[in-house]
């Protein structure tokens, strides 16, 4: 199981990258196998994975860590798939970005 479940990404600046940890957990009762990846697309990334390969013992965690790193404007959804012996993990990923600089006008009190 993933913690946590999904990933959002709010009011990231186009042109800056985020990342987000995720928390995997083999939650059976037998070791697994990470056996692939379906990896996010576009301005989203997973640029900390573990090995394929990698066995993961009963009750054992691992993490992830998911980008994002806008380029256009605009919402953006997609999602990362951790493939095990045990079954597939998928991670929903949303985010919102809007233009660098574009923090508001602030007054001032005077």
């Amino acid at each position: 199981t993933a913690s946590p479940a999904s990933v959002t990404f709010t009011a990231v600046p186009k042109g800056f990258n985020e990342l987000q940890s995720v928390t995997l957990t083999n939650n059976t009762t037998a070791p697994i196998v990470i056996t692939g990846f379906t990896m996010p697309t576009g301005d989203m990334s997973a640029p900390v994975l573990p090995a394929i390969g990698q066995v993961v013992a009963a009750g054992a965690s691992f993490p992830v860590e998911i980008g994002f790193a806008p380029t256009a404007l605009g919402p953006v959804t997609g999602s990362l798939a951790v493939a095990t012996t045990g079954g597939t993990a998928t991670i929903p990923i949303s985010a919102t970005t809007f233009p660098s600089g574009s923090l508001g006008t602030f007054g001032s009190a005077g």
